[in-house]
This record gives C-alpha cells, structure tokens and sequence, in this order.
C-alpha cells in the first residue's frame, strides 16, 4: 500500500504510458546522459513531449538538468539511470 500512495505522486505517472516507456527507452539507449532532441530523436516524439517527460523523469528520480555551452539542456541521469539499469 505505501508502494501505490508513492507512486501516485509522481509526475511521470501522468504522462501518457506511450510517451513515457518511449522516452525511458530512448535515454536508456542513448547511455543515460541525453538531451532533450537526442531523446526526441531516438523516440520519434515531439520535442515538447520529451521536454515535458525528461522534466517529469528527473523530478521523480531527483536527477539533475544541466545547461551546456550552446543552451543545450542535459539531463544528467545519474539517480534516474540507476534505477533503470543505465550507468554513467
């Protein structure tokens, strides 16, 4: 029961099931160190979606979103690639 009450908090529980198993398998693909076009790209998705799906991801798995040099943003994936199998 505590498991279910968790999971219902988290943010990527409300993206489309679609969008978010396209995305996790995307990042997974791509070594867990992705930016949001790559994750685009492999998933063939809209850039807004796997905006919103990579923000949703990190915020549930407390991984951080770094800025590279050209505003490339990165999602390091560090927390949420542990918990898919992904290593840096």
């Amino acid at each position: 029961m505590e498991l279910v009450k968790r999971e219902a908090g988290l943010q990527s529980n409300r993206l489309p099931v679609e969008l978010r198993e396209a995305v996790e398998g995307a990042v997974e693909a791509l070594g867990g160190r992705v930016t949001a076009g790559d994750v685009a790209a492999r998933a063939g998705v809209k850039l807004r979606d796997a905006t919103d799906a990579l923000q949703a991801l990190a915020y549930d798995t407390q991984a951080s979103l770094k800025v590279r040099t050209g505003r490339a943003v990165l999602s390091g994936v560090a927390a949420w690639g542990s918990a898919l199998g992904v290593s840096e």
